[in-house]
Formats: structure tokens, C-alpha cells, sequence
């Protein structure tokens, strides 16, 4: 046998890995700093033996010169260890407490309506909140990166259930494709835009060498087209407006992000051109609907009838001041409070400080978050930050504008905040993979350099 082989099957050098291992909570670096150590300790015995040493002496010098075993496992350990980012979970937990007032008010507010009195605003939020918990905890400590292999198969999947849900889903508030398990409405559109975030972030390629002829570069470019292409044509045939917006939104993102501009260009390309033929040719009153809306946005003078909720929206902010007219209290001229118009009605109820305080919650969690990105060295997991990063922006960026004039009103809820029950446990499962991904931002990144006396 070689000294080499000797070395590696030695049991002093064994016992000493496992001494420098145990220190080390990210297991998943154990088997690399095993390899790096022998490889290290192999180097310097083979010195030592060509000096005169035998093996054994060789392999016991060379495992004391390296140090204390327990010390050099907390070099390492203090390299690679899960990293939590603790503002990004006080900033949820702020926003979903927020959540939970707003609930409390609306049943003040709504107690008198029979269609909604007993919906139970507070005590559903409060429970769907736990499950989100729940879910966050778990996504924590799951390995995202397990999952880029498997980006093409949950593709699938993601688009198999969407199509299912266009065939045999139940129609809630004019949009279709939901389904309804018990007492939980899930909205299929809107779940799968945080799904085909994180399949496509793992199925995005690095661009052809420029070595690669002509047709594999043409050939490669229009299979991807055709991958990104699959679920806005689904969206469009639902038809939901509001999760095609943050599907185009949060793709254009990663595309943008992985420098793949000619491809995303195409994209916007075959996605306006498929919007256009279903506004011209669709039929229904859903399509009819978001037509009107669009029309009256642009031209509120054409149609003043179809534009009133945004109208009775900045009358009930210009009314409110800075404290608002109180908690639950009532606004009869205000529709869907406890849904897309919740930004409105605490606006109204809780006065601007309480506008300020949900804006400027919502800004430093998107900023936290894409701070996460610049941290990141593994591509996949940044491409996953962004990909949610957008979903989350466009939904809190598009309800507030729209509640104050500056965009039409198309159904997006304010993430976290609204009542929402599956929604909102989808959104808080969405920053436990942001949190997943900064968990493991050092783990498998530099090493603590190896020195022997």
C-alpha cells in the first residue's frame, strides 16, 4: 500500500477528524473539511517521511503540528456556521402583527353586516399566521440546493397542476382556478408564481459559449423561450390578471439577472403578443372586467362608473389625517376593506402615521431582503432571492399605488397584511426561502486557511 493510501486510512488521522468535525454544526461541510485536512496532513507527512521518519512517526508529528483539534473545528465551525438574519424575521413578525390588528378592526367594522359579520377575521388570521410560522421553521432548515436538480421535474408538476386547476377549479370573486380543501381556498395563479420562481431560477443555463455553432445557439435559445412562454400562456387562458403580472414581473427579473436580455426581450415579445389576441378574441365577463378597468385608468372620463373604487379610495385617505377617525370605525362607501382595499381603510381608520409605518415596514424588508443577494455567492440561490424578492415588491408596490390613484385597481392584495388565510402562509413561506438561502451563504464558500507549525 502507498504512504498515500497508508495516510488516509490511518486511525490517528480518523480519530483527529472527527474530533475537528464535531464542533462543526453544518454538517453538510463535514465531508469537505475531512477532505481538506487529509489532503493537508498527506503533504506534510510524505515531507516528514522523506526527511527519515517512518509512518507513524510521520502521521503523529504531523497531526500535533496542526494544533488542537477542538480549536481548529471552531476556526472552522465560526467560518461555516448557519447564519440567521434576525431583522428580516422581526420585520415579518412586525407586519404580520400589524395583519392581526387590522383583522380585530375589520370585525369591529363589519360586525353589523350579516354577509361578514361572523367570518371570523382575527381568529382565522391568528391561525393561518401559526401555520405560516410553522412553514417558515421548516423552510428554514431545508436545503434549498437539494432542489436544483430537481427544477425540471417540480416545472412540470408546477404546470400539470395549473392546467388542472383551469379544468376542474372553482371560480371565487370572478377569478377561477381555485381549489377548495375544507374550509382553505387556494388560489392556483398566485401559489405558482412563487413556485415557478424557484424551478426556473434552477433551470436558467449559462448562456453558449461563442464557440458553439450557430443552430445550437438558436436551438437552445428557443427551447428556453418556449419553457418561460408555457406558464404565461397558462395564466392568460385562466384568465388572472394580477399573478400574470407578477409572473412576467418576477421572470423578467431573473432573466434580467442572469444577463440573459435577448431572451427576455423575446419574451415580453410573445407574452404581449398573446395578451393582445386575448383582450382583441377572449371572451367572458372576467376579461371584460380588467378590459374596463384599464380603459377607465387611462381615460377616467369614458367610463366614471368602472374607476369609483379608486375615487372612494383617495377620498377616504384625504379624509383621514394623521391619527385616522378611529379604530373600527365604519366606512359604508368603501368596499372590499378586508381584502384589496385594507392599505385604504387603516389609512383611514389608523390615520397616514399608520400608511407610513406599513410602507416604510414593507420597504426595509424588500431592502433586507435584497441585501441577502449582494451576500450570496451561490448563483442559484441569488437568482432565488430575486425571483421572490419581485413577487413580493410588485404585490406591495402595485396595492398601495393603485389604493392612492397612481395605478389601476387589479386585485392584488396587500401580501401579509390582508385577509387572506393560504395566501398569506404562502407569502411567509416565501421568506423562509430567503431565509434558507442566507442560512447557507457561508457554507461550502472560504475556508479558514490551514497552518502548521
Amino acid at each position: 500500500m502507498s504512504v498515500r493510501k497508508a495516510a488516509i486510512h490511518h486511525q490517528l488521522i480518523d480519530e483527529f477528524l472527527d474530533q475537528v468535525c464535531k464542533p462543526v454544526k453544518a454538517k453538510e461541510m463535514h465531508p469537505d473539511i475531512r477532505q481538506e485536512i487529509t489532503a493537508h496532513l498527506e503533504e506534510r507527512i510524505e515531507e516528514l517521511i522523506s526527511e527519515g521518519m517512518t509512518e507513524e512517526e510521520a502521521v503523529r508529528m504531523a497531526i500535533a503540528r496542526m494544533g488542537s483539534p477542538e480549536e481548529v473545528g471552531r476556526q472552522f465551525h465560526q467560518v461555516h456556521k448557519p447564519r440567521t438574519e434576525w431583522t428580516l424575521i422581526l420585520l415579518l413578525a412586525l407586519l404580520i402583527g400589524i395583519g392581526l390588528v387590522a383583522m380585530l378592526a375589520m370585525q369591529t367594522a363589519l360586525e353589523d353586516n350579516d354577509r361578514v359579520s361572523n367570518a371570523g377575521f382575527f381568529e382565522k388570521k391568528a391561525v393561518f399566521g401559526i401555520i405560516g410560522l410553522v412553514a417558515v421553521a421548516v423552510i428554514y432548515f431545508v436545503d434549498y440546493r437539494k432542489l436544483q436538480a430537481y427544477s425540471s421535474y417540480l416545472y412540470f408538476i408546477v404546470v400539470m397542476v395549473m392546467l388542472l386547476a383551469k379544468l376542474e377549479g372553482v371560480t371565487i370573486s370572478g377569478s377561477g382556478s381555485w381549489f377548495v380543501v375544507g374550509a382553505v381556498s387556494i388560489n392556483v395563479p398566485m401559489t405558482a408564481t412563487y413556485l415557478f420562481m424557484i424551478t426556473l431560477a434552477g433551470m436558467i443555463r449559462p448562456r453558449e459559449p461563442k464557440s458553439s455553432s450557430f443552430l445550437i445557439k438558436i436551438r437552445t435559445f428557443i427551447k428556453e423561450l418556449f419553457v418561460y412562454l408555457i406558464p404565461g400562456w397558462l395564466y392568460l387562458l385562466n384568465p388572472t390578471l394580477p399573478a400574470f403580472m407578477l409572473y412576467v414581473s418576477g421572470l423578467s427579473a431573473l432573466l434580467l439577472f442572469a444577463g440573459k436580455w435577448r431572451t427576455w426581450l423575446a419574451y415580453i415579445v410573445g407574452m404581449a403578443a398573446a395578451a393582445g389576441l386575448m383582450l382583441l378574441y377572449g371572451t367572458g365577463a372576467r376579461i371584460e372586467y380588467v378590459t374596463n378597468r384599464l380603459l377607465a385608468y387611462v381615460d377616467p372620463a369614458s367610463n366614471p362608473d368602472a374607476n369609483f373604487m379608486a375615487a372612494r379610495s383617495l377620498e377616504a385617505i384625504r379624509s383621514a389625517g394623521l391619527w385616522g377617525h378611529g379604530f373600527g370605525v365604519k366606512n359604508d362607501r368603501l368596499g372590499y376593506i378586508y381584502s384589496d382595499m385594507i392599505y385604504t381603510y387603516l389609512i383611514y381608520s389608523l390615520g397616514w402615521a399608520m400608511g407610513l409605518l406599513i410602507a416604510f415596514a414593507f420597504a426595509a424588508l424588500l431592502i433586507r431582503a435584497a441585501g441577502v443577494v449582494s451576500k450570496l455567492s451561490d448563483p442559484y440561490g441569488k437568482r432565488i432571492v430575486v425571483g421572490v424578492i419581485t413577487i413580493l415588491s410588485v404585490q406591495f408596490g402595485w396595492n398601495m399605488l393603485m389604493c392612492v390613484g397612481l395605478l389601476p385597481i387589479t386585485g392584488i392584495s396587500l401580501p401579509l397584511i390582508g385577509y387572506s388565510t393560504f395566501s398569506m402562509v404562502v407569502d411567509m413561506a416565501a421568506i423562509g426561502v430567503i431565509l434558507s438561502v442566507y442560512r447557507r451563504k457561508d457554507i461550502f464558500a472560504s475556508r479558514p486557511t490551514m497552518q502548521s507549525e
